[in-house]
């Protein structure tokens, strides 16, 4: 989740629980001493008061009734700072890849040989180590009884590891007749709803630590030159 819409989500919580308690509040005049009588809007601060546990004074439960909703409400009001503090340290310490995909993945001629080449790039002001990539494909096939069922098989890299990832890595796989796509074109990988997605894992230097990142293509493989069965 983006940080917009984190923070949009907490405001949405935050408001949400307030109204229902004063609500409650309001709902049973003389609950609250000193609010004015009928004033949800009373009733609401002295809910936002309670929820974060500050207690002016001014406004203060008179009622048992009012003394059961507050304690309720403090509770809540405590369980959502611890919460909203553990979220909040989890995004800001939570290392990220923040790996670049080219859009789509190609399929063209390199050294004789039909290969599936896909770019990633490092968005990293620093190099990041120790990258490690598994590339698969996620077919539908059909089996002699005639059910359809989704087997992922995995796509052998001609370099699935480089110590040092700088600034751009390409992954490339042979299509050839060990590969699981050996024989496909574009009609049959959209008419079997190919799948091809990517697992990167790398190591942040800075932070000494791994991270993980993982990238679906869904069916976009694109041939180049000529739409040509690959093998």
């Amino acid at each position: 989740m983006t940080w917009p819409r984190f923070l949009t989500a907490l405001r949405a919580l935050y408001l949400s629980a307030n109204v229902v308690f004063a609500t409650l509040f309001w709902l049973v005049p003389g609950s609250v001493a000193q609010a004015r009588p009928g004033s949800f809007a009373d009733a609401f601060f002295f809910s936002i008061e309670t929820l974060a546990t500050v207690g002016y004074g001014e406004m203060y439960p008179a009622t048992l009734y009012g003394h059961v909703v507050a304690a309720a409400e403090i509770v809540c009001g405590l369980a959502f700072i611890a919460i909203l503090t553990g979220l909040t340290f989890v995004r800001f310490s939570r290392p990220r890849a923040k790996l670049v995909f080219a859009a789509n993945p190609v399929v063209a001629t390199h050294n004789g040989k039909p290969t599936l080449m896909l770019r990633i790039g490092n968005g990293r002001a620093t190099g990041l180590a120790d990258a490690k990539a598994q590339l698969n494909v996620l077919l539908t096939e059909t089996s002699a009884e005639g059910k359809v069922f989704h087997r992922a098989q995995e796509l052998r890299l001609e370099r699935a590891h480089i110590p040092i990832f700088p600034l751009f890595w390409t992954l490339m796989h042979v299509v050839d007749e060990r590969s699981p796509l050996h024989g496909y074109d574009m009609a049959r990988a959209i008419e079997e709803n190919a799948q091809v997605f990517v697992m990167i894992e790398v190591r942040d230097p800075i932070l000494a630590t791994a991270v993980h990142q993982i990238h679906n293509y869904g069916r976009r493989i694109y041939a180049l030159a000529r739409a040509t069965p690959m093998q």
